[in-house]
């Protein structure tokens, strides 16, 4: 999806589709959830076939979009994005889904980058773990396996330990309170600058005194001086489609 706005089209269109395919369906769906172009349906299996050729066939307009359909396994189980949900005894239970290609290659802790972005790569994953297992067990088996990958990726043990310790009572004492509304960020006290390392957190702990929020970005790097392949032809027009032909 090149555009910034195509998954909001791709996502509203979807949306379209699935709520015009279900009010139009003899058969109801007990659950559909949805994310830009993916779904999560559950349906009796009987009807699955007929469902899937309705949304397939619903308006002339939209034929050529066509869905493609993954179901559970025979042990009742479908990955559904970073989700693997598995149905047992009429109940769902969910953890954490890594693809079989998924390399678990993380920002390393010993290149170039503040020390702020190495700690939410940690937040992160914590996050997930902490939202996507539905058990206190599973949360435990990803957040050992998180140490494990992070390890492997040379971020130091006390680290890791501690930021994951900090986001889980970070995550509770938000769901503890009662205000859960966002404070509102004061632009006028948030300065970005190019990492450099030794000198930008010198100046982040100075203006903390200040109350002001550093936001560190990423400077000019031998890759992008020696990847833009831009010429003055390619930019000197607008509104149209460039078609560049390469030799085989």
């Amino acid at each position: 999806m090149g555009s910034s706005l195509s998954p909001i089209i791709a996502e509203i269109l979807v949306q379209y589709i699935f709520k015009t395919a279900i009010k139009t369906c003899r058969n109801p769906l007990r659950i559909a959830k949805f994310f830009v172009d993916d779904s999560f349906l559950i349906i009796k299996k009987r009807h699955f076939q007929y469902f899937f050729t309705h949304i397939n066939n619903l308006e002339k307009s939209l034929e050529n979009i066509k869905f493609t359909s993954e179901l559970e396994n025979s042990k009742g189980e479908l990955p559904f994005l970073d989700i693997f949900i598995s149905r047992l005894n009429g109940k769902l239970k969910t953890q954490v889904y890594r693809k079989p290609t998924h390399s678990n290659r993380y920002l390393n802790f010993h290149s170039y980058h503040c020390l702020e972005n190495k700690k939410s790569v940690i937040r992160t994953l914590t996050h997930r773990a902490y939202t996507h297992n539905s058990d206190e067990h599973l949360m435990k088996n990803e957040l050992k396996y998180i140490n494990i990958v992070l390890e492997n990726n040379n971020y130091p043990k006390k680290v890791v330990i501690s930021t994951i310790e900090q986001t889980l009572e970070k995550i509770k004492q938000r769901e503890a309170s009662s205000d859960n509304e966002k404070i509102p960020i004061d632009f006028s006290k948030v300065i970005s600058m190019p990492y450099i390392n030794g000198v930008s957190d010198q100046i982040k702990r100075l203006l903390n005194k200040y109350e002001f929020k550093t936001v560190f970005k990423k400077g000019i790097s031998v890759r992008s001086l020696l990847t833009n392949y831009r010429t003055n032809e390619l930019t000197e027009n607008h509104n149209l489609v460039y078609n560049i032909h390469c030799n085989d």
